[in-house]
This record gives C-alpha cells, sequence and structure tokens, in this order.
C-alpha cells in the first residue's frame, strides 16, 4: 500500500492493480514453466530468475510512471515465480525419496524466517524512505544471489 499511496499518489484501487500485476505475471511464468516441461539447466533457470527479479524490483522502486511499474511489476511476478518453482523442484529432486516429506518440512520452514527480512526492510524503509529502502533490501537479495552465483557449483550445473 506504501507505493502505491506515496510514489503513485493513488489508493486502494492502485494498490490492486500492483499486486495483480504480480499476480498475473506469475501466473504467465508458471504456465510457461508448465508448458516447457522438464527444462534442462535447472539452476541456470533458478539464478536467472531471481537476478532478473532483483533487477526488475530494483527497476522499479525508481519508476513514478505508474503503467510502466505495472508492467515491470508483472514481469517480476513472472521470473519470481519460475525461479521459485524451479528451487522447489531442485530441492525435491535432490532430497533422497525415503526422506523427501522431512525435507520438504524443512524447505517449508524456510518461510518461518520471513519476518526476520521484513523487519529488515521495515527499518530501511524508516530509515531511507520507501523507494531506497526497499532497493537496499533487494540489492542485498542480490548480493546473496550473487554469492550462489559464484560458489554454489551445485546449483549452476543442475
Amino acid at each position: 500500500p506504501i507505493f502505491a499511496k506515496e510514489v503513485f499518489h493513488g489508493g486502494s484501487r492502485e494498490y490492486g492493480w500492483l499486486v495483480s500485476m504480480l499476480a498475473i505475471g506469475s501466473i504467465i511464468g508458471l504456465l510457461s514453466l508448465a508448458r516447457a516441461g522438464d527444462v534442462r539447466h535447472k539452476g541456470r533457470y533458478l539464478l536467472g530468475g531471481e537476478i532478473m527479479y532483483v533487477v526488475l524490483v530494483v527497476s522499479f522502486t525508481r519508476m513514478d510512471v505508474f503503467l510502466a511499474a505495472l508492467a515491470c511489476l508483472a514481469t517480476a511476478g513472472l521470473f519470481h515465480s519460475v525461479a521459485r518453482a524451479v528451487n522447489t523442484s531442485m530441492f525435491q529432486m535432490g532430497v533422497r525419496p525415503d526422506m523427501r516429506g522431512r525435507g520438504m518440512a524443512a524447505f517449508n520452514m524456510g518461510s518461518g524466517l520471513t519476518p526476520i527480512g521484513t523487519i529488515s526492510m521495515t527499518l530501511l524503509v524508516t530509515r531511507f524512505g520507501v523507494q531506497d529502502g526497499v532497493m537496499m533490501s533487494q540489492l542485498i537479495c542480490g548480493a546473496g544471489v550473487v554469492l550462489v552465483l559464484l560458489f554454489g557449483r551445485s546449483v549452476r550445473q543442475s
């Protein structure tokens, strides 16, 4: 809601459009991935998708034209959904079949760490404003992706 209000000087309608475009992009990305079937080089899809997501969200934080921001978010949703789906698929295929249930339980526990990211983003937004705070948060996440790209040989090669 804060982007709709502070950046685009709108309200609930603009916020609805922003989150809807993320969802539309995600649906398009997931349908495209499903149509593609078993893709080769899953690690490239994962890392490429995450890098593109970071670039697009950082770009979004710099925008003040609402229609351009909508297109940017739709595209970000596409890349992020593909990367998340490939990530889950890679994890499931990498775990022994007899341990898959336990592995997925541990994998999904990672979602419980979301509040930690929310706290750090809130601190950044409070200190630097919404656009710069979200941008900095995304750049930190992007640095993590770059580290995996540089040192995560098993991810790159899968």
